[in-house]
Parts: structure tokens; C-alpha cells; sequence
């Protein structure tokens, strides 16, 4: 039986998302269909719905697994670099990544994957630099985390529109100045 534990079924789940993934290269989530993805991944309309609602679904779940993957740079427990080369870690994830970026983003989205790393109870070194640069309440906090997410999701959204012009270590250079270097030194 195709339960969501076997392996068939991860597979089809699997091919689904990659082929709705080369389709976002092409053209917009608006324009693509459920049954352009089954004749393409050789899948029944039934067995698409297994799997996902509707082609927003489908965005939705994407999202949230880019969500996951992408959260991993910025959890890592190692602490083995600092938090502008976890950006440009993060960078070429996007990169590597961007046809689904580029809808997602150009679909009027924030980058909502930061949530959780902008989260100031997701880290206690994130609560205590936040506080270091002088972010005294958590209204302040959150209006700063709002700033960051709307700029961040911008620049990552101008970079991708122009094909990516410079390398992701220049990205992470460029996010790097937008803030005083005294201040961010202290992420060290």
C-alpha cells in the first residue's frame, strides 16, 4: 500500500517537488497546473492529490522544507564561523536554490525562512548582542526584525532578479556594511 511512510510514496513526493521546482523556472505558480505536473512526472491527478491540495499547497510545502533546510545554516551548533559567513552559506543556498526563490520572492512574499533565526527567543547569544547593540524592549527588537526581513528579502530579491551579478561572499560583504562595523563586530 502507497502510505506516506514507504518509500514509493516519499519518491513520487519527491518527483513532484522537483519537477513543480523546474517549473517555477519557467513560468509563474499563477500558470501552472496540476495536470501539466502529473503528465510530466507520469502520475495520476488522484495521486497527486495524496500528496497535495493544489499546486498552492504544493508552494506551501516547498516552502516549508526550503524553510527547514535553509534554518539549518543558522542552527548549527557548531559555532565553528560568524554570522556573515553564515550568511553567505545562506546566500548560496538561495543561489543554489533560486528558481524557487525567484517565484517565491517575486510573488510578493517576504522571506519568511528567517523567521525563526530573527526569533529572539530561538538564541540566547542572538538575545544578548541584540541587547549589546542597544535594543532595550522587545517592541524595539521586533521592529528591528521586521526592518532586516524587509531588507534582507529585497536585496535577495534584486540580486536574483539581475542574475545574481556578484558572488554570495560580495552579497554577504554588501549586507555587512548596511550595518556599522562596530556594532556587528560584536556577532563575532
Amino acid at each position: 500500500m502507497n502510505t506516506k511512510n514507504n518509500q514509493r510514496f516519499q519518491e513520487t513526493e519527491q518527483k513532484i517537488l522537483e519537477i513543480f521546482s523546474e517549473l517555477l523556472s519557467e513560468k509563474e505558480v499563477s500558470q501552472i497546473t496540476v495536470r501539466e505536473i502529473c503528465e510530466k512526472a507520469g502520475i495520476n491527478r488522484s495521486s497527486f492529490y495524496l500528496h497535495f491540495q493544489d499546486v498552492y499547497d504544493l508552494l506551501e510545502k516547498l516552502e516549508y522544507f526550503t524553510m527547514l533546510k535553509s534554518g539549518q545554516i543558522f542552527s548549527d551548533p557548531s559555532g565553528d564561523y560568524h554570522l556573515q559567513d553564515r550568511f553567505v552559506r545562506f546566500f548560496d543556498f538561495i543561489q543554489d536554490h533560486q528558481d524557487f526563490f525567484k517565484a517565491y520572492l517575486n510573488d510578493q512574499h517576504e522571506m519568511h525562512i528567517l523567521n525563526g533565526v530573527l526569533d529572539p527567543s530561538a538564541s540566547s547569544k542572538y538575545r544578548e548582542v541584540i541587547h549589546e547593540l542597544g535594543y532595550e524592549s522587545e517592541r524595539e527588537l521586533a521592529y528591528h526584525n521586521a526592518f532586516f526581513q524587509a531588507g534582507l528579502t529585497a536585496m535577495v530579491r534584486e540580486w536574483l532578479n539581475a542574475g545574481c551579478p556578484e558572488t554570495t561572499k560580495e552579497l554577504g560583504e554588501i549586507l555587512l556594511r548596511e550595518y556599522h562595523p562596530a556594532k556587528f563586530k560584536t556577532f563575532d
